[in-house]
């Protein structure tokens, strides 16, 4: 599922939200969560990652998922804050 992420006061997008729900598992997934640069840190993602939140435990879900890479550490804090926590590390080395 697709959704654009709007401004209350203006009703203009300001961003998206990629949600996957997997029922019969049952689990959601956040592929992407991304809000424009110049409408970013006033709240937009932590309201938008709530209500997927909402929306994956109305269909059922006991547990929504995603992935951020290590040097994004603005979203990890947003993510930790909002009660996500690690569950895998992976690891690179260059050739």
């Amino acid at each position: 599922r697709f959704y654009e992420i709007l401004s209350e006061a203006t009703g203009t997008m300001v961003g998206r939200l990629w949600l996957w729900l997997a029922t019969e598992l049952p689990e959601a997934y956040i592929y992407n969560i991304a809000v424009l640069p110049e409408h970013r840190r006033r709240g937009y993602a932590t309201a938008a990652l709530q209500q997927a939140a909402e929306l994956a435990k109305s269909a059922g879900c006991v547990r929504i998922g995603l992935n951020v890479f290590a040097p994004n550490v603005a979203a990890q804090r947003l993510y930790h804050k909002l009660g996500y926590e690690p569950v895998s590390h992976f690891m690179n080395r260059s050739l």
